[in-house]
């Protein structure tokens, strides 16, 4: 039997491990609608209102986590949408250069999101998450504001986001 080739997401020749910021795209297992519930116009047409499930509480949870245990991780900007999330993630080498060794989720951006994923796996008692991420190497301030004001919009454009189901 022979499987498709996953496509590499990962930007050729660059090292995950290095300081930097990325934006990334998560989405649930089949990409079922569990994580929260938009609903756009409730008398305001520019204010989407996102309300969170139990396992998107698990996933915000999971993000301040991170915020609070890695010093030298920061989600800065997330949205939990029905069956995905947005992560702006600012990642930080130690003050030699090099990941400190206690902190495991600084050594590359997938042990960072493998590490997410377990966390909400474990509190949910569920598997919520499809294999894999996508994300996109954040190169230059326009490309960082491109990318909150994507996290900021995005609610506002569920219904025609490429995820919806």
């Amino acid at each position: 039997m022979n499987n498709p080739k996953r496509k590499d997401t990962r930007l050729k020749n660059f090292d995950y491990s290095q300081t930097g910021v990325y934006f990334v795209t998560i989405c649930t297992h089949n990409r079922q609608s569990i994580l929260s519930s938009v609903s756009v116009g409730g008398g305001l047409p520019d204010a989407p209102l996102v309300e969170l499930t139990e396992y998107g509480k698990i996933a915000e949870a999971v993000i301040t986590d991170i915020n609070q245990t890695y010093p030298n991780i920061q989600i800065t900007k997330y949205v939990i949408m029905p069956n995905h999330i947005h992560l702006l993630i600012e990642a930080e080498n130690g003050a030699s250069g090099t990941p400190p060794p206690t902190t495991p989720a600084n050594n590359t951006l997938s042990l960072l999101i493998s590490t997410f994923k377990r966390f909400c796996n474990k509190h949910a008692n569920a598997d919520l998450w499809q294999r894999g991420f996508y994300d996109r190497v954040i190169r230059d301030s326009n490309d960082y504001l491109a990318a909150w004001q994507y996290i900021d919009t995005n609610p506002l454009k569920w219904n025609l986001d490429e995820y919806f189901k």
